[in-house]
Parts: structure tokens; sequence; C-alpha cells
């Protein structure tokens, strides 16, 4: 791993959530002529950047956290809506990771001592969260295994994510033991955002504090998935074997995880998982893209003190048990990464250096434009802008901004994201009413005279000059 100047550690998780417990069991007997209950010993292995990790018993720390465990029993050899059963679980309080159904209907059983069987299973975890919110995680089905449907709202720890786990075991006969044990996998990964420096100008405050929003905007915010579509991990054809532990996520089309870190969280430990953020599996740039960083997955956006800082998630070198020195491409299921972030504003006296996350290798800021967070990316946006402020009417294009409320009224919030040249301007230019120009540390080069009136924010540049506008 790189120093601290490198903003993003990739490393095998420490802090296991699946915890060890006694992997022992009694085979409970049953009278001949009566079928004989299926038993599950379940085991889960935490999030780590390696394919090979250790699995322990879910149990002592959590287990109750994994919700209701819904198991769809099929016969092997067969067409599966031939024979089915639905199975209903939960962690069974006290033990290592046995499960105890919900009710008499939904128990499992086996037809006889011979017949194979599949089990596939997924977790519908807890909402830990103390409002009404949404769960990270719903399901529901009817008698037909194809009827049965799931959907995952992604975001923060709050959402059970941590918990959301999937497996596939078979075949599997009575013949062999009346108990199997299901290894379940993580189906999401996630970021965790370790630690965070701001610095200004040559001022650097390693103790942030008040709140920081982030976003990734071009991820999407929920997926649906069903129970016959499982795959195994880094594989997309869908398989009914054992080790195929993944649902197949279908993204929705709205764009945008979010979590807030408050101030709270920001004071626990580096590595707490109330720190991360639960995320559908994704390469860093995406194969159909069109090269700008601000359009790939791995794109983000950190709001802090009313500024917008952007860095995006590439090419992080890790160590890996089996090649010391590895590339990551992807976040794939069950994998995550830690990110130690500067939040980097323009200098005291002038220059124009912006807000940015540091250390991220992408494209100069003076390159990028963009869309889906509003703002002047390039040249052309500002001249574009500055077209539309010269004009009677003030046009101003929707992708230049974003509406905020502040208190009783909304603001039309138009970000600098580079350093513009509007050098032609000699007199006065002025931001229309209900408008806020954001500065956020950038310059804009303007002629003899030249100056901008209305609402400013944000350490706007004029010429290098920090600069005092005036409504």
């Amino acid at each position: 791993m790189k120093t601290i100047n490198k903003t993003i550690r990739y490393i095998i998780a420490l802090l296991p959530f699946l915890w060890i417990g006694c992997d022992s069991e009694i085979e409970k007997a049953a009278p001949e002529d009566q079928p004989t209950e299926v038993g599950f010993l379940c085991k889960g292995n935490d999030f780590s950047i390696v394919q090979t990790r250790a699995t322990n018993l879910i149990g002592e720390n959590g287990g109750e956290k994994f919700g209701t465990f819904y198991i769809l029993q099929t016969k092997a050899n067969t067409d599966e809506n031939e024979f089915f059963q639905w199975g209903h679980y939960q962690w069974e309080n006290g033990t290592g990771g046995n499960l105890i159904a919900l009710d008499d209907i939904h128990k499992l059983y086996w037809e006889d001592g011979n017949t194979e069987y599949f089990f596939r299973g997924i977790t519908v975890p807890q909402n830990l969260s103390d409002s009404q919110e949404s769960p990270g995680v719903t399901f529901s089905h009817q008698d037909d295994p194809t009827t049965a449907t799931g959907e995952v709202t992604f975001g923060g720890y709050k959402t059970g994510l941590e918990y959301f786990v999937g497996v596939t075991i078979g075949p599997e006969k009575l013949a062999d033991g009346q108990t199997i044990t299901m290894d379940f996998s993580r189906q999401t990964c996630k970021v965790i955002f370790r630690k965070f420096i701001h610095k200004v100008g040559n001022t650097i405050n390693e103790n942030v504090t008040g709140e920081l929003h982030i976003t990734f905007p071009n991820l999407p915010q929920k997926a649906t998935f069903d129970m016959t579509s499982f795959h195994e991990n880094g594989q997309t054809n869908i398989v009914l074997k054992k080790g195929a532990n993944f649902v197949t996520f279908n993204p929705s089309t709205e764009k945008g995880v979010e979590i807030t870190l408050t101030e709270e969280v920001l004071k626990l430990n580096e590595n707490a998982i109330e720190r991360a953020i639960y995320l559908m599996p994704f390469k860093f740039w995406g194969d159909d893209s069109d090269n700008r960083p601000e359009d790939q997955p791995g794109f983000f956006v950190v709001e802090y003190k009313g500024k917008k800082y952007t860095g995006n998630i590439y090419g992080i070198d890790y160590t890996n048990e089996n090649n010391p020195i590895e590339k990551a491409k992807a976040l794939g299921n069950g994998h995550y990464c830690r990110l130690d972030i500067t939040l980097q504003d323009g200098p005291v006296t002038g220059g124009g250096n912006g807000s940015i996350i540091v250390d991220w290798n992408v494209a100069g800021e003076e390159t990028t434009s963009h869309h889906r967070i509003p703002g002047i990316y390039t040249q052309e946006d500002a001249l574009s802008l500055l077209e539309a402020l010269q004009g009677d009417e003030g046009d101003i294009p929707n992708t230049f901004y974003e509406e905020k409320d502040e208190g009783e009224e909304k603001k039309k919030i138009i970000r600098l994201f580079i350093n513009i040249d509007w050098s032609a301007v000699n007199g006065k230019l002025t931001i229309p009413e209900g408008f806020v120009l954001m500065g956020q540390g950038y310059n804009i080069k303007m002629g003899a005279g030249g100056s901008i009136g209305g609402t400013v924010n944000g350490d706007l540049y004029i010429n290098g000059k920090l600069s005092t506008t005036e409504s």
C-alpha cells in the first residue's frame, strides 16, 4: 500500500461480522413414517478484496441482524417447477449458526433418503434505521418460484445491506446427513470512507467536523432480483449449481446513491461500518463510457460546508496474498475498499486552484464536462453561460445549475469546476436574481474593469484575487 498521501487503500477485511461458533451438530432422529426435517448450519464470509476468505458461523454477534432467511428447495434433475418448497427461517438464538423455521408451513423436509435437492437462499436483513425509511431489501413470493422477486435499495449502513447474503447448495440428499452447511456470500460491495483531511491553502485540518454528504451520481439507486437467476462469482451466466451464490441485479434507471456521515459517525473508529456506503458491484471505469471521468461509475462527490469536491475511484494498487502488486479495476460482490480523502480548497491569496479531492488518477479538471452534477466544467460551458448572462432574458440552461431550498425561497446554484476565461468582459457582469454563482475556489479571467455583480459565494477569484463582490 502507498502511504497516506494516496487516497485509496485496499485491505483484507479485518473486522469479521460473521463470528466463530461451535460447528458440532447433533442429528435429530425422526420416526420412519414421518418426513425428516432439513437442518441448516449457516456460515458466511466477510467483505474482502481477495477471493479466498475464511468462513465463520453466523451467530454470537449480530445473528439476528440477518433477519429472515428465504430458502427455495427444488428437486435435482427435474424441472424446478415440478417440485419445490419454500422455507422461512431465522437464526436460532443462542447457537453458532443454526436456523429455525418461522412457522410449520414453511419448514423444509427430505422426501426420502436418496432424492437429491438444490437449496437457494437469500436473507432479508433487519432495517437498522430508527425511522420508517425504506429497508435495504424487500422480498415476496407466491407458490411458483418464478414469482419470487426482491428489491435492493443501496445506501448507508442503516439499510442492513451489511447482512444481505445469498447461497446455492446442491445436489444434497438425506443419506449424506440431515443437516447441510450453507456458506453464504455477501451480495453487494461497499466503500468505507476511512479518513477526511481538509486543506485550505497551506493549512491542514485532520479533524474534519460537521457533516459530509457523499453521492455516487452514476450508480443505480435500486435493483431487482429473483430466486431463479443466480450466478457464480465473477460470472454473468445464470446457473443452478453449488457455488452460484449471487443474485442477478437488474438495476433501476434512477441514478445517484447517497449517504450523510454525521459528526457522531466521524468520531467512530476509522474502519467502522457506519462509515460505509453499500453499492451494486461495479467497474471503476465503464466499458461503454465516453472516457470523461465525471461519467464513470467510480465518480463521486463529497459536499462539505457548502462546497462540492469531486473524485474518481480508478486504477488502485493493492496487496493481494497471491500477487504482491495488483491493480484493481472493480468492486465485485463481497469486495470493498477504504478511502483516505483530502479535500483541498484554493489558496487563501489568489491562484484559483479550486475545490477538489487531490491525488486522483483522473484527467485534469479543465477537460471535463459534467451533466449529472450541474455546473461549469469546460470553457465552452463558460462561454454559453456568459452568452446567457449577457442576453436580454438571461436564459441560463438548467444543466448549469441546481435548485436548492434556502429558507423559504429556492436558489439556483451555478458551480464552477474549472478556471474560466471571460477576458472579453470589461464591465460589470451581474448574476440574475434568484441565482448564486458558487466560485469553489476557481478563478475567472476578466478584462480591464471586469467585475461580477449579484450573489456570489464560495471563494471566487477574479484575475487571481479573491473577489469582494457586491450586489
